[in-house]
């Protein structure tokens, strides 16, 4: 298999913009009818990260402990520092501005990641990267048995995912990082696909993924299969093809984490400017200024930390 594979860094500048656009439609609802395209942003990169992490332990087993340190340096280091920052601008914004937000300092609450919306996927991911660091074993078993593994752990995922009693939960770690289990699970399964056929079959399937999702979207459909679906079609397309490589493309994707930890100081800085300059961010033009800015925003300050060593050390930026 491919050590780099460069269809991935544009997924990753395509899917980040998709995250940005998503959580800036809760501040202005008129573009939100974009967020069933932009859904499978999040499932991208949670099969890129698994797939990415098991073919790399497939070339190299490492030692658990060793791994898991790597880890949590990687995962939730980033995750303690960006919690008490966004809650450092939460209660500085409840002071300064009336109406602000206020601070939940339960440790429990911060250590899922509750501090900023975005933060759950940091101890999720240090989660997910757990359980294929146990399962890694049974591919030993044979290609055959690590199939039948991956297929039950998707399907009893995906009943959990789609069941009523997680649907009544307000989002959230414990609400959010089940819901996307399954595709950590299709992660693993798409090593074994991508070990065991070829290009040609590889392909085919791909054209049959995009021809159910041009299906769907003209016939409306929708569900937690459709989602699948398209993230999919997504994952598969950068992974087969063999993209150029560009140099803007490259610095983005690098960065992609950093804009992901970041981009809620500016949508939420953004809100609260509006809100003193009473303009009305529900409508088309501001809305969409806001998403946009805050993305180059995001971009511009992830480079620019990403200069200092003890950023870079630490993985402060992911």
């Amino acid at each position: 298999m491919k050590r780099h594979i460069s269809g991935f860094d544009y997924l990753r500048v395509v899917a980040i913009f998709s995250v940005v656009w998503i959580h800036g439609c809760d501040v202005s609802p008129t573009l939100s009818w974009l967020n069933g395209v932009n859904g499978y942003a999040v499932p991208c990169f949670i099969m890129m990260s698994i797939f990415l992490a098991v073919q790399s332990m497939l070339r190299e087993e490492p030692h658990r402990a060793t791994y898991l340190k790597r880890r949590a340096q990687r995962l939730l280091v980033p995750l303690l520092v960006w919690s008490f920052a966004y809650c450092g601008a939460r209660y500085a914004k409840s002071i300064f501005l009336s109406g602000g937000v206020g601070v939940d300092w339960n440790l429990l609450h911060l250590i899922k990641g509750g501090a900023s919306y975005q933060l759950w996927f940091l101890p999720a991911l240090f989660l997910y990267q757990l359980i294929i660091l146990l399962e890694l074993p049974l591919l030993r078993l044979g290609r055959v048995s690590f199939l039948i593994v991956c297929l039950v752990c998707v399907s009893f995922s995906t009943f959990v995912a789609t069941s009523d009693w997680l649907a009544e939960m307000r989002g959230g770690f414990d609400f959010l990082s089940l819901y996307y289990l399954p595709f950590v699970f299709m992660g693993m399964f798409c090593v074994w696909l991508v070990r065991e056929l070829d290009e040609i079959w590889l392909k085919r399937m791909l054209g049959a993924l995009i021809f159910s999702s041009i299906i769907t979207m003209i016939l409306g459909v929708k569900g937690y299969g459709v989602l699948a679906i398209y993230s999919l079609s997504a994952f598969f397309s950068a992974q087969i093809f063999d993209l150029p490589k560009n140099r803007a493309v490259v610095f983005l994707s690098a960065n992609s984490m950093g804009i992901y930890l970041l981009h809620g100081f500016f949508l939420e800085g953004g809100q609260a400017c509006a809100t003193l300059l009473k303009i009305d961010l529900s409508q088309t033009l501001y809305g969409g200024a806001l998403i946009i800015g805050s993305y180059t925003l995001s971009v511009v300050t992830s480079g620019l930390l990403g200069r200092f060593a003890i950023i870079r050390n630490y993985g402060i930026l992911g």
